[in-house]
């Protein structure tokens, strides 16, 4: 019939496919030709595979074989199988002989093969389209991307390219610090920050050639137009404190309007509706010790900044010790914020604030063992020994704090420093580093990660982890410096760890980016030249919308022209998958779909990401019960399109622990159309009948549950309509309908003789 996959190992042509005959002789769907004849690899099902043969791939020896088959002489076979010349080899491990469903395209290099099709484990463990097979194990890759179909894979040897549906790729970061002349900056870029719409950079840079008015090598403060790329020498406007003083740091409100930043001469500058002003003075007079660190409240009225002075306030009672200052720009105020809750004074050091929208709560890291009576010391350490994350509320009656590095179920503070804390300006969310191993379960790796709480009224509600994979692997490397879209949706930091996301190979470390509500991960590692980054990257800044973001890199292959060897700044728009405004936005299907005029059958939808995956109850052509899947991804025309499969599996009393499905096929394809969020068009074509139903939700009680994107994680869900399974044991699972106190269920297995059956309950 048909001939789908070729290979050669030098001598030998293999052919895989559809067919029974090869050279006029039986063969299953796999034979040799040597030049002159064909020999047939397997002559039916009693020696050779039991469908078809999708793909080839020669290497180590052996010819690996992948397809729709899932049997091999009488018995179950993953997928994928190898050949070596006189004899079929299995890839198995303890956990399984090959991959959960269809292999789609081959690829060897080196030692190791890659596997790509439409599957989601790989020997048990958990795999999204690709796979890795190191000739003793396999290894799940893609498992921290949105679903995935790999079609075609390739290689030069060194990079493996995939080529399938549903792959995530970030845009090509745009060089930032670049030379009014277009060429690379000739002077190592610094820190930076991003307006909220992500249009105005603010940065530091040792550069001269960046403006025409820079004639030195001291660290200046640069702001960039992204849309018309003109460079601004911010630090002109500062207030002369000391002759030749550099300038660092830099921050900026929402609109960009207001910036400041710090100075070599230990004050801080801003520039505040178009003219410079001193921060760190107070009636025309300069604190007498350093200040740094400052951040411009969101709505561009003031700054907070950390200082050792002891003259910018009348209540300054501690001395040198660093505090956590106020500045509001419209009347030269200065406020102390690093007060115990009676207004005495700080008894440790206060560094590196960050602030809500208006400034009415902060903040910040503290030694200070005084400052919230709430906390409990870890054992065998008195409190400030140790550099804690701390939240203040400056606002109405008094003055409230919080400690966000504890642990919410003990109330145990961290037992190691934390460092680098940000806020969202509403208030409600907080991101910040920390060594410490006892803020939650599990942590075990000894090293810096990066945590994210949820606040109420200025209290920790929920924090959890976020420097892990997506499901759940700690990292081998520490992480640091992260950064916080406004809505919490999204979380950026820097890592040394090279098992957060797959193929990271470039021993330096990287930005990454995390969608909090679904567990995405990228890495923003896209390359002029297709390699990995071969520098590090560092210090991220999310814009405010979550649209883009800004880091500093040493890498010289992110953008063309960047030749210098120097650190330099980079923005990255982000993919729409991304997007923060992508959650919270858009409609949500996940429901039981049914038409109460044909009641017995439905559709059970899981929205996840841009998938939209259907069990589809209903009956065969005898009447027996039977479910079909659809996997859905978006179309043109805002429907969702995607093949429909019928699975065969072990009976439901024999699952033990291995994967269930014993066969998928596909057997048609559907299209789903909403109308508003309540109507559904069910449009399919299986085994030959073509046919529309129109669908609406399931409703049986008063007040039924609405389906949203969430933005916080579900761990505490009260509600617990969804698709469950067990990743090990995949091919059955229970779809649950949870609306008032009753739960609907739908339980998707496999009867005798491994026909799909369904059974419902109540």
């Amino acid at each position: 019939d048909w001939v789908f996959a070729l290979e050669t190992d030098g001598q030998l042509i293999y052919a895989g496919g559809r067919f029974t005959e090869a050279g006029g002789a039986a063969a299953a769907r796999l034979a040799s030709w040597d030049g002159s004849g064909w020999t047939a690899i397997g002559q039916d099902e009693s020696n050779g595979v039991n469908r078809d043969v999708n793909a080839l791939a020669y290497g180590n020896g052996l010819l690996y074989v992948g397809g729709d088959f899932f049997g091999f002489a009488g018995g179950p076979i993953g997928y994928i199988i190898s050949w070596d010349g006189t004899q079929f080899i299995p890839l198995s491990t303890a956990g399984g002989n090959g991959v959960g469903s269809v292999v789609l395209a081959l690829q060897v290099i080196g030692s190791d093969l890659y596997v790509g099709g439409n599957f989601n484990v790989a020997s048990g463990e958990l795999a999204n389209g690709l796979a890795r097979w190191d000739g003793q194990q396999w290894e799940g890759l893609g498992t921290s991307l949105p679903p995935q179909r790999v079609y075609a894979l390739g290689s030069d040897g060194e990079v493996l390219f995939v080529g399938g549906s549903g792959l995530l790729q970030t845009p090509l970061p745009q060089l930032q610090s670049r030379a009014l002349d277009g060429s690379a900056a000739n002077g190592a870029a610094g820190t930076a920050q991003v307006s909220r719409n992500g249009t105005l950079v603010v940065f530091s840079s040792t550069a001269s050639n960046l403006t025409d008015d820079d004639f030195d090598t001291l660290p200046d403060v640069y702001v960039r137009d992204r849309l018309s790329g003109v460079i601004r020498r911010i630090s002109l406007d500062a207030v002369p404190a000391k002759g030749g003083a550099g300038f660092d740091r830099p921050s900026l409100s929402s609109s960009g309007e207001t910036i400041a930043f710090a100075s070599s001469s230990g004050q801080i500058q801003a520039s505040y509706l178009g003219l410079g002003r001193s921060v760190s003075s107070v009636a025309g007079q300069a604190g007498d010790a350093p200040s740094g660190n400052p951040m411009v409240l969101p709505d561009g009225s003031g700054v907070v900044f950390d200082s050792s002075a002891s003259n910018l306030t009348d209540i300054d009672a501690n001395g040198s010790i660093s505090d956590i200052l106020l500045k509001r720009l419209d009347d030269d105020s200065i406020s102390l914020l690093s007060l115990g809750p009676d207004g005495e004074a700080a008894d440790g050091p206060s560094v590196a604030p960050w602030a809500s929208e208006d400034g009415e709560l902060v903040a910040f890291l503290t030694r200070a063992g005084n400052l919230a009576e709430s906390a409990v010391a870890t054992a065998g350490l008195p409190k400030g020994s140790i550099q804690q994350a701390y939240l203040g509320r400056y606002a109405g009656l008094g003055r409230t704090g919080t400690y966000l590095s504890r642990n919410t179920s003990t109330g145990e503070l961290g037992n190691a420093d934390s460092d680098q804390v940000r806020i969202t300006p509403d208030g409600r969310h907080a991101v910040f580093a920390s060594l410490a191993s006892n803020l939650v379960d599990g942590d075990s790796n000894g090293v810096s990660d990066i945590f994210h709480a949820r606040l109420e009224q200025g209290q920790v509600v929920a924090l959890e982890r976020v420097s892990v994979s997506r499901y759940g692997f700690q990292a081998n490397g520490p992480s640091r410096n992260p950064s916080i879209s406004d809505d919490g949706l999204l979380v950026s930091f820097e890592t040394d760890a090279d098992n957060l996301i797959e193929f990271d190979r470039n021993g330096a470390t990287d930005i990454l980016l995390r969608q909090l509500a679904t567990g995405e991960m990228v890495r923003l590692s896209r390359t002029v030249d297709g390699s990995q980054p071969d520098g590090p990257s560092s210090t991220p800044a999310l814009a405010g919308d979550g649209r883009s973001i800004v880091f500093s890199s040493l890498a010289g292959n992110l953008s063309e022209g960047d030749d210098n060897g120097l650190a330099d700044l980079f923005a990255v728009q982000l993919a729409a998958t991304l997007e923060a405004d992508a959650i919270g936005s858009t409609p949500n299907y996940s429901y039981t779909w049914w038409n109460p005029e044909q009641a017995g059958w439905g559709l059970n939808l899981q929205h996840q990401g841009a998938l939209l995956y259907g069990t589809w109850y209903t009956y065969a052509d005898d009447g027996q019960v039977m479910f079909l899947t659809v996997e859905a991804l978006p179309a043109e025309d805002g429907s969702f399109t995607g093949p429909v499969f019928r699975v065969a599996g072990t009976p439901f009393q024999l699952i033990d622990g291995s994967p269930a499905f014993t066969a998928v096929t596909e057997v048609g394809s559907a299209r789903l159309s909403f109308s508003g969020n309540d109507a559904l068009s069910f449009d399919y074509s299986v085994n030959g009948v073509t046919q529309s139903r129109q669908l609406q939700r399931f409703v049986f009680d008063a007040a039924p549950p609405v389906c949203v994107n969430t933005l916080e994680s579900r761990a505490g869900a009260d509600n617990y309509s969804d698709l469950w399974w067990n990743p090990t044991e995949a091919g059955w699972g229970l779809t649950l309908a949870h609306q008032g106190d009753v739960i609907f269920l739908l339980w998707y297995t496999y009867g005798e003789g491994g026909r799909d059956q369904w059974i419902s309950a109540s």
